[in-house]
């Protein structure tokens, strides 16, 4: 320990000869005992004459102490100058990651793991082992920076009901933790299913309608799933006149915000015909989170009509007919008998 000591530090040299014996050399000068003037005498002090106290152990168990403790910061010291990449995740490995609910054979939302690299030098991961019905964003090998982080996202996309569990792992170049591995759990939800009366993609007629009128329709809107179906958006698409485009002839109005299953409703349609006659058409779009068939479709056909010109014509046919009737009355009326 004396070696170790000494060669680590001299301020711990100092330390360690702090408690050695002192020596003390006087001149002096004749006396009355006959000492010959220049005669040289040594004189001990009394911490080299006393024997060892518990003071003196207690000193010598503290330089002991001491060179300990040098020696293990000296190793340390070694350790971090020799550097190395640092792996730490959050989750630990061996956790489980738990994912987003979803439907069956839906993808579902991600969930996270977040490396963190302490060392000093750069942190790989490689080896991806990905189970079945799992996937990663990650792939080849992804390096992180001295004291940076990387987030893997994981997905689940469910074949049957229930829970979906596997193991899911990857290597590192630090040699502490080769292989890191967790638990992956993933839970099948309830899906909605949209349906509705008349059924998706039919066209919903508004009839003849005079120019600049209002016309109305309606359908009803249900959920037949297991789970909450959420209306999301709705969009008039291909609005148009004879082939024209227009916008804004088009309103819907009742919509849910949500239906539970079993649950229905009924929405409205309004259609503003234009001044002139003619054939106003849209499709309406409505979006939900029914994960197999998510958007409701419709037709909506308005059909705009001069009343005058066909009163008019009407009116000519009549007339026709009862000139026509009228002569062959006549001629009957006439004819001999």
């Amino acid at each position: 320990c004396e070696f170790c000591c000494s060669a680590f530090s001299p301020l711990l040299l100092l330390l360690t000869l702090h408690p050695l014996p002192i020596l003390l050399v006087v001149e002096a000068p004749d006396t009355e005992r006959g000492l010959a003037c220049g005669h040289k005498k040594r004189v001990r002090t009394a911490r080299e004459s006393a024997p060892h106290t518990p003071h003196s152990l207690s000193v010598a168990k503290m330089r002991t102490a001491v060179c300990v403790v040098l020696v293990v910061a000296a190793l340390l010291g070694s350790a971090v100058a020799a550097g190395g990449p640092l792996f730490s995740s959050d989750p630990k490995p061996g956790s489980t990651v738990s994912l987003p609910e979803t439907y069956l054979n839906t993808k579902s939302a991600a969930g996270k793991i977040t490396v963190t690299n302490g060392g000093n030098e750069t942190l790989v991961l490689s080896g991806w082992n990905v189970p079945d019905h799992f996937s990663t964003d990650a792939n080849g090998k992804v390096s992180v920076n001295a004291n940076k982080s990387y987030t893997i996202e994981v997905y689940c996309t469910p074949v049957e009901n229930g829970t979906t569990t596997s193991t899911f792992s990857f290597s590192t170049n630090d040699n502490a933790t080769a292989t890191a591995s967790y638990k992956l759990s993933c839970e099948v939800e309830d899906a909605p299913a949209v349906f509705s009366r008349p059924a998706p993609y039919s066209t919903i007629s508004f009839g003849n309608n005079a120019p600049k009128s209002t016309a109305k329709a309606h359908a009803t809107m249900m959920n037949k799933g297991g789970g909450e179906l959420k209306v999301l958006d709705h969009t008039f698409t291909n609005e148009n006149v004879d082939g024209k485009a227009v916008s804004g002839q088009f309103t819907v109005s009742g919509l849910p915000d949500t239906l539970a299953p079993g649950e229905e409703q009924r929405i409205d349609f309004e259609c503003n015909t234009p001044s002139s006659p003619g054939l106003l058409f849209t499709t309406l779009v409505i979006s939900t989170n029914d994960p197999v068939n998510p958007d409701l479709q419709f037709d909506l056909a308005c059909l705009s009509i001069s009343w005058g010109k066909e009163a008019l014509g009407l009116v000519y046919l009549l007339v026709f007919w009862v000139v026509v009737g009228a002569g062959v009355a006549a001629v009957f009326w006439f004819m001999p008998k």
